[in-house]
């Protein structure tokens, strides 16, 4: 256990450095060994498959390591966990894509305290639902007055 304990620490400190280790602090590491920008340019597309390897290899570490018990099933909660993160990833991106886009709309003076300001990309489902909703406001209201009259 403590020579799993060790591996997960070492892998968890290399993607760490991998996450670091970019733009200005990839150009300073490249300058001071030598490499050249290609080198940086190579880095920056390379790094995330190889974080995303490592990550499932400290699963896939632990799953197989820690249980003292056959796991016939692995793979499939493997893949589940993997579709959660890479849920949570995806929110966590709108929710910081739409804050980013708040804060530059408040800073151009918008009113965007509340809601977000931007056009929808495409008003058809909205349309009809407005139109669904003022038709059952006129069926309400058009039954009311019959019951009235009776």
């Amino acid at each position: 256990m403590l020579l799993v304990t060790l591996v997960t620490v070492i892998l968890s400190a290399l993607v760490l450095v991998g996450l670091v280790v970019s733009g200005p602090a990839a150009n300073s590491v490249s300058n001071a060994i030598g490499l050249g920008s290609t080198a940086v340019l190579v880095w920056r597309i390379a790094k995330w498959p190889v974080m995303l390897a490592i990550v499932v290899l400290i699963v896939a570490l632990l799953y197989y390591a820690t249980p003292n018990v056959k796991q016939p099933f692995a793979g499939v909660i493997v893949f589940l966990l993997w579709l959660w993160i890479t849920n949570l990833a995806l929110l966590f991106g709108a929710q910081l894509d739409a804050e980013l886009e708040r804060g530059r709309e408040l800073q151009a003076g918008i009113h965007a305290e509340e809601t977000i300001q931007l056009p929808p990309r495409d008003t058809r489902k909205i349309d009809k639902a407005r139109a669904k909703e003022d038709d059952d406001v006129a069926r309400g209201a058009r039954l009311r007055r019959d019951e009235r009259e009776a």
